[in-house]
């Protein structure tokens, strides 16, 4: 990929004076071209270079523009965003949920949310009618190939909606056509 075809030789081309070597480098533990056929454990030991990879890139940037076009419509259509805690009391519940020990309140402890469901229904009651809100998610499951302790996804309430308006909603979001 460094080959230059604009000159006859097709190969790299220095005209060099002198060098000066101001620090050695280790040769790097990947190809950053080929970081996806590295085993995940390197990828992560060395993400810093797996993240250089233009399809790792693409993914973090197509990340960005689908949470900015849910985010331009559902503006449009009024909802207002909002975000919620992460330290959280727990639930009655229990389960699943990360337990996160205070250092200031001894034998206290937080939650990681599996879904903020009592602060949204909070911001329903007291007349926050249409809102959403990208929100980080941590369950504490066991391993499986589909699911992963923490994601985001996206939470949208409405009050006094009929179904078919939750579905139009949710249709244009995930339908929106591509731009150009």
């Amino acid at each position: 990929d460094d080959i230059n075809t604009k000159i006859k030789s097709w190969t790299i081309e220095l005209d060099a004076r002198s060098i000066d070597i101001l620090s050695e480098s280790k040769t790097l533990p990947f190809e950053i071209k080929e970081s996806r056929k590295v085993n995940e454990q390197q990828r992560l030991q060395y993400r810093f270079l797996d993240l250089r990879n233009e399809k790792v890139k693409k993914n973090i940037v197509m990340r960005h523009k689908v949470i900015r076009t849910m985010r331009d419509i559902l503006d449009k259509k009024d909802f207002i965003e909002v975000e919620t805690p992460i330290l959280n009391k727990g639930t009655d519940e229990w389960s699943r949920e990360f337990i996160v020990p205070s250092r200031l309140h001894p034998w206290s402890f937080y939650v990681l949310p599996q879904a903020p469901q009592q602060i949204k229904q909070m911001l329903m009651a007291s007349g926050v009618d249409k809102y959403y809100q990208v929100a980080r998610c941590f369950r504490d499951e066991d391993d499986k190939g589909d699911r992963q302790p923490e994601f985001t996804q996206l939470d949208m309430e409405m009050a006094f909606v009929k179904p078919d308006d939750v579905m139009w909603i949710i249709d244009e979001v995930l339908n929106k056509p591509k731009e150009g």
